[in-house]
């Protein structure tokens, strides 16, 4: 699983973009957050979201390219 996921020059990117699940919540309200037995508290949820044409799709690809990449690198390495 990814806490934090950057995206930059892939697709309609040019810039970094980041993608955190991370919490930075200041206020003690948990409901939202899971903790376990980690340092930083994470989000139970996350979403992706905008307007049309907004590049959604593309974060998306990005993301499934980057799992396969990291699962082909840990089966090549097993071997």
């Amino acid at each position: 699983m990814f806490l934090r996921f950057y995206v930059s020059n892939f697709m309609s990117f040019r810039d970094e973009v980041e993608f955190n699940i991370c919490s930075r919540a200041l206020s003690k309200r948990t409901r939202n957050m899971f903790t376990g037995n980690l340092k930083v508290p994470l989000l139970k949820a996350a979403a992706v979201y905008g307007a049309n044409g907004s590049s959604k799709s593309n974060f998306i690809k990005r993301y499934i390219f980057s799992t396969m990449w990291w699962y082909w690198e840990i089966w090549k390495s097993a071997r």
